[in-house]
This record gives C-alpha cells, sequence and structure tokens, in this order.
C-alpha cells in the first residue's frame, strides 16, 4: 500500500529540472550566459578551525574562519535547439535532423565564449536552483568527449568567491615640527644624569656625535 501511495505520488510530482545562469559585465552591460542543459549543481560550507589549544575561557568563535565558498556545475551545449514540456511532467527532448537543421559550430562557439569569460578573470554573478552567489571567479572549466558525445559538449565549471575591502583614507591637522636628531636623544636622556655625571648610555651617544661631527 505505501509503495502504490509513493509511486502515485512520484508520478504527479516530479521534480523541474536544475536552472542556473551566469551574469557578467561587457562593454555592453551584463550579459547573461545560459547553458543549453544543466545537469547538477555541487555546493559546500566549509569551516577552518584552529588546531592549537584554546585557552579556557576563550572566544570560540575568534578561532573558526569561513573559507571561501565554491560551486561545481556541469552542463551541456548542443547543436540542436532544446525543447521544454511543462505540465505535471516535464520533459526535455533535442530537435531531431528532421524538424530542425543544426546550426554549424554553435555548440562550440558557445563553449569558446564561456572559456574567453573565464580568461578575462573578472567577477561572475551565478544564480542556481540553491543558491544565488553575487561575487564569483571562474577557477576552473573541464570537457571530455567520447564516442557518444556527438554535437554536444558537456562540461565541468568550478566557481570560487571572493571577498573585497573597501580603504579609507585619515587625514590629520597636526604639525610636527622637524627638529633634530640631537634634540631628540638629549631629552630621551636627560633623566639619566645625576649629580653632574653622565651615564654610560649618554656618553656613547654624545661620543657618536663627535664621530659624526654633530658637535
Amino acid at each position: 500500500m505505501i509503495g502504490l501511495i509513493q509511486k502515485a505520488y512520484m508520478e504527479g510530482h516530479r521534480a523541474l529540472p536544475l536552472t542556473a545562469s551566469l551574469f557578467a559585465h561587457t562593454d555592453m552591460g551584463i550579459e547573461n550566459f545560459p547553458f543549453d542543459l544543466f545537469i547538477d549543481e555541487s555546493h559546500g560550507l566549509e569551516f577552518m578551525i584552529s588546531e592549537h589549544p584554546l585557552q579556557d575561557g576563550a572566544v570560540i568563535t575568534d578561532h573558526v574562519t569561513q573559507k571561501l565558498r565554491q560551486c561545481k556545475i556541469t552542463g551541456m551545449f548542443t547543436n540542436h535547439s532544446v525543447r521544454r514540456n511543462r505540465g505535471n511532467t516535464e520533459t526535455i527532448s533535442i530537435a531531431g535532423y528532421e524538424d530542425a537543421q543544426p546550426l554549424e559550430n554553435v555548440a562550440r562557439q558557445k563553449y569558446t565564449d564561456l572559456e574567453d569569460l573565464a580568461k578575462r578573470r573578472e567577477p561572475v554573478r551565478l544564480v542556481t536552483s540553491l543558491i544565488a552567489y553575487p561575487k564569483m571567479l571562474i577557477k576552473s572549466i573541464k570537457t571530455s568527449r567520447d564516442d557518444k558525445s556527438g554535437e554536444s559538449i558537456k562540461f565541468t565549471m568550478t566557481l570560487t568567491e571572493f571577498k573585497t575591502v573597501q580603504l579609507f583614507n585619515v587625514s590629520s591637522d597636526l604639525v610636527y615640527g622637524q627638529g633634530s636628531m640631537k634634540d631628540a636623544v638629549d631629552r630621551l636622556t636627560a633623566n639619566v644624569k645625576k649629580g653632574g655625571l653622565t651615564s654610560g648610555t649618554v656618553h656613547e651617544v654624545n661620543k657618536l656625535f663627535k664621530m659624526l661631527g654633530a658637535q
């Protein structure tokens, strides 16, 4: 009975396919790099914890640092249009030769455009079905082909989060006098002169100034 209920539920509630969008700034504005097929995505949250013993009563959070997040996605480019039929179930099909002529090297051009985007080494925004990453950099793009690849190009792309900091200029109205090195040394050593005698430190400093011609 439980099996029948589960089967009926699965038939009526098919999971929608994953979707993702990659956005980047270009000379024309914000450009979207869509994927013909988005196969899977992988997310993670990792922390770096101090390996040194912590003092009793220390603030634990001071010894735990969140690492930069990474996301790995797998997608595909194809020379044929991709059809999506939505309803209780969703099917995805690639148009056949009988009703759609493949565009020459479209998949290869899309993959080349993706590589060119990575080579620019500029920030991108990645929106997946689970998490939206506002500041990411493309770390790697990999693809492999076999006898079943046909005209499609399947690729795996890894993106890494990055942080930015803002610098501030701090100015002061205080004016410092120039003075001389001898004056500064005299002020520092004045408190060690007692009973008309000069301490060894002051004596050595005065000797040094004589050698340098300062006196």
